[in-house]
Order: structure tokens, then sequence, then C-alpha cells
């Protein structure tokens, strides 16, 4: 539109250096989010011990954020040549279902923030969850994300360009909209800017912001233990729940490590009848438990990524629809829209390193399946040699 209409104003041509640096650091970030995103899955899937919420909501995160990676170079190839190559089935799909993949994004971290708060001022409250469930959550989330963007699969429609007829869109227009003329898709865009952003973010930063106070109000009751109240003394409960099992965990590992020492091998003692079933229940809450604390201490550096790298684009979006901002007013337009698309690809890419940095659990999963792969190719030079 901006090429060929002749009320746009001129755009500034984009150097060549540029356009390559954009191509490359997509390339990039597209292949670490794929790579990243299907180990964290294929980490969760593997998991020997019962899940916790925490990790069953990253496997969903990791799961969105790795549709919206494959589907990412359809929409970019669509913005680079102004025209959608693709057909008009793949435009009902690839578009709709990027929103799609930002609602299970957006609300999966909303739901962590929740359970991030109950986990540190309720000991155990995760654990009252069943993995039916857990299913059912997942299930919600899903269906009330595809069902908020089933508009967008209906009315998503490929047309030809009234400039040149070369040139193809893939548009969404509701009944009673026009190319240059849609207010139903505006009211539509407003209310998706609501839901996909304002409110996962806002239930984020009251349930944050309510942690801080709490821990603030702990650390008061601390210096004046005589002003107590009821909270800092559930919290204090907590961490000291924290203490005595990891405490009882170590006391575990040194007995198992002393008896394998003894025997060669694993050793455990046998344990019979409800007392020996409440025994293992316990060890695995409070693995789980600690599992929990180990990947919820970095979800705020995941969730600071994506607000920072998406709110940009959200905001831009909008005021691209409103007209208030566009290729008739501003000759940086396109290059400015393509580089802050550019930069909502950075958290999917993130977020996995984040995990393999900052988790405990990811870190070895990370490793065993680089080294695996290592170990797996060295074989196979040998086996090859050999022969």
């Amino acid at each position: 539109m901006a090429l060929n209409n002749t009320t746009a104003v001129e755009q500034y041509p984009e150097p060549l250096g540029s356009t390559w640096f954009r191509h490359t650091c997509f390339g990039l970030l597209t292949l670490l989010s794929v790579l990243g995103n299907s180990v964290v899955i294929k980490s969760i899937i593997t998991m020997e011990t019962r899940k916790p919420l925490t990790y069953v909501l990253v496997a969903n995160l990791a799961f969105a954020e790795l549709i919206g990676a494959l589907t990412l170079p359809a929409i970019q190839v669509y913005d680079e040549v102004f025209t959608w190559p693709f057909g008009d089935f793949l435009c009902h799909v690839f578009s709709p279902s990027q929103v799609v993949s930002c609602l299970i994004i957006t609300w999966t971290l909303a739901i962590i923030s929740i359970y991030r708060f109950f986990t540190l001022f309720n000991v155990g409250f995760g654990l009252r969850y069943s993995t039916s469930q857990r299913n059912v959550l997942l299930l919600i989330l899903w269906i009330a994300a595809l069902g908020f963007c089933a508009p967008m699969f209906v009315y998503s429609k490929v047309v030809r360009s009234p400039f040149d007829a070369s040139f193809i869109w893939c548009v969404v227009l509701f009944d009673g909209d026009t190319i240059f003329n849609f207010p139903f898709f505006k009211k539509y865009m407003l209310a998706r800017f609501l839901v996909n952003f304002v409110i996962p973010i806002l239930i984020m930063v009251v349930f944050y912001g309510a942690m801080v106070v709490k821990l603030k109000c702990h650390m008061t009751n601390q210096i004046h233990p005589n002003t107590a109240t009821y909270p800092s003394m559930e919290l204090q409960t907590s961490i000291s729940t924290n203490t005595t099992t990891e405490s009882s965990i170590s006391s575990t590992k040194l007995s198992q490590s002393r008896s394998t020492s003894r025997t060669g091998k694993n050793w455990e003692p046998k344990r019979k009848g409800k007392r020996g079933r409440r025994t293992r229940m316990e060890d695995e809450n409070t693995l789980i438990l600690q599992l929990d604390q180990d990947l919820l201490n970095m979800i705020y550096v995941a969730v600071s990524i994506f607000i920072v790298c998406f709110l940009p684009y959200q905001v831009f979006h909008l005021l691209e629809y409103f007209d208030a901002l566009s290729y008739k007013n501003w000759q940086y337009f396109l290059i400015t829209r393509r580089y802050v698309f550019l930069v909502t690809c950075v958290p999917s890419a993130l977020h996995p390193m984040c995990y393999g940095t900052m988790s405990r659990f990811y870190a070895k999963a990370f490793s065993y399946v680089f080294l695996c792969k290592i170990v797996k190719r060295q074989d196979k030079i040998v086996n090859t040699e050999t022969i």
C-alpha cells in the first residue's frame, strides 16, 4: 500500500546492511526459539517424577512460543514482498495462530504469577492439584484463546490490492468493513489489546506487587518482632517449612550416599504399609516444592523480557490501525515497524535460555540432550572409521 498509494509519504529506503542484519537476526532468533522450546517441552514430557504445576505451565508456554516461531517466517515474507503468496487457507490460519500464541503466552504468565503468590505464602498449594485438574486448566485456557480469536479465523480473507492487481493482501474484514474503512475490526483490535495484553499485565503487577509488599512486611516484622501480624507468621511458617524440608532432603541424600558406599549400589530401605506410602509422598512433595522454587525464582526475568519486547509492538500496532501513525504521515514507518516486529521474536528465543541458565532442572536437561548428541555423533564416527 505504501509503495502504490499516491497519498503516502515517500518511505525511507532501508540500507542493504540493515536488511541483512534484520534477516540474520530473524533467522537466528527463530532457530533458537524452535530448538530451545522443543528441548523444554521434551524435558517436561520425559520428566520421571510427578510434574509440578509450574513446569506444566512452562511447557504450555513453550508450546505456544513454538507455534508462534513456526508461523513467523510466513509473516516475515509477507511483510518483505508486500504480497501474500501462501493462498487463502493459510491466510485463515497463520495470522490468527500468531494471536492465539500471544494470548496463551500472556495468560500463562498471568496464571504463573497467581500460582507464585500462593506458593510463596501457602506452602503446598500447588500439590493439591491433580493431573486431571491441571489438564482441565490448560484445556480451558486454549479453548478460551481459540474462541476469542475465532472471528479472525473466520473473517480472514485474500483480496487484491486496489492499487496494483499483482499484489495480494491477507486481511481481516468483518461484515460491513472495507479495506479502507473497518470500524468493527478496530473495536475488535481494541478488545484484543485489552484481553491480550492489558488485563494479564495488570494481574502480574497486582500479584507480584502483593508479594513485594508481603515480603517487606516480613522483613519489618523480623526487625520488630513484637509487631508481627498473621501474614508474616504465615510466611515465617512457610520459610521454616522450606528449611525443614531442605534439611530432611539433605539428610536423606547423605544416608543414601553412605549406603551406596557400603553396598556399591543405590539402596533404599523397604517401607511397608500406610506409613511407608506417606513417607514416599512426603519425599515426592518436598522434591516438587524444590523444583517449583528453583523455576519460579527466574519467572520474573521471563515476564520482564516479554513485557519489554511486546509493549512497543502492541502500542505501534494500535497507532497504525487507528491512523495515528502510518505510511501517510511518517517516512520511517515501514522500517520502524519491521524492527518493532523483530523485537517481538526475542522473548521466545531468550526464555529457553533463561530456563537453561537459571534453573538447575533445565540446565541438566539441556546438557543431557547436548551431550547425548555429541556422544551419538562420536559413536557414529568411530563406527564409520571401523568399517
